[in-house]
């Protein structure tokens, strides 16, 4: 079983999960539970998880930073429902300094973003800036990859198209959230209020 911080878990009797803080995932499951789910079902060694943020707060998501050496992948995970512009700042302030010394003492190593719900949201945001970032690479910027799964809405139209080549969505069939923005609310509020019977009738007697 993972680890977690004596102080918080008196009956603790291993160190703490490298570079993690430590706090309960909001306020709710111990820090074991999350941590030991990155081992198991990422595959990653306890060795290759760089940083864990647990604590999730209005735009400060938690996230961690691991490096996936058989595939060659440094991966940034968001997990997150309390933020999005802000939080993404706050996920690259948070993890620059892991992932520049990783990339620094690996080059070979693909940078991937990767979220889900408003984290995927997060994500496309992250490796938007990440795409931009001069203190990486050329390599790094081309071959970032963003895995955004059934994210929030975040970006318009032309930033969208923008970021296709290396941001990539993945939705469930009909997932209402990741199609909720802005632009999608308006147009079915007035296409509601153009199918009422009322709206029909005043067109009708405007045309009178």
């Amino acid at each position: 079983m993972a680890s977690v911080p004596a102080a918080l878990h008196p009956d603790a009797a291993l160190p703490n999960p490298p570079n993690s803080t430590p706090w309960c995932l909001n306020g709710s499951l111990p820090l074991q539970t999350h941590y030991a789910a990155i081992l198991k079902f990422s595959g990653v060694p306890e060795q290759d998880v760089l940083l864990a943020v647990w604590r999730s707060q209005t735009f400060q998501p938690a996230h961690y930073v691991a490096r996936d050496v058989a595939r060659s992948k440094l991966v940034i995970c968001i997990s997150c429902h309390s933020g999005m512009l802000q939080a993404a700042q706050w996920v690259l302030a948070s993890v620059e300094q892991e992932v520049l010394a990783a990339l620094q003492a690996q080059p070979c190593l693909d940078l991937m973003v990767t979220g889900h719900s408003m984290g995927g949201g997060i994500a496309a945001l992250l490796a938007l800036m990440l795409r931009h970032d001069p203190r990486l690479s050329m390599r790094t910027r081309s071959r970032l990859r963003a895995v955004c799964l059934a994210p929030a809405a975040v970006l318009g139209h032309s930033l969208a198209v923008a970021c296709r080549d290396f941001v990539v969505s993945v939705i469930n069939n009909n997932d209402l959230v990741p199609r909720v923005s802005i632009h999608s609310l308006s147009t079915f509020v007035h296409q509601v209020a153009a199918a009422s019977p009322l709206q029909q009738a005043m067109a009708a007697l405007a045309r009178l």
